[in-house]
């Protein structure tokens, strides 16, 4: 869309076990490409739905030439169970 910033670079944050590229890639977002309201919301439920994945924000930063960074926030889910297994 006209007068969309394009995605410069793309971060994930809060990810100790799953990797980068796995949440990168469910997010579907790619550089050079445009940021809109429906790619950032696309983003997150995409994101949301990896299973290791408890829950996650998808933001920008705008930059300088009409370029944006995209950062995803990831809180993964806990690896041992919180109840006791029957």
């Amino acid at each position: 869309p006209l007068g969309a910033p394009r995605i410069d670079v793309v971060s994930v944050q809060g990810a100790d076990r799953t990797r980068h590229p796995v949440i990168v890639g469910a997010a579907g977002l790619r550089a050079g490409e445009p940021l809109t309201a429906d790619a950032l919301s696309r983003a997150r439920r995409r994101v949301r739905a990896v299973p290791s994945i408890a829950s996650a924000n998808v933001s920008y930063t705008p930059g300088a030439g009409g370029l944006a960074q995209v950062v995803i926030q990831v809180a993964e889910r806990e690896v041992v169970p919180m109840a006791p297994i029957p």
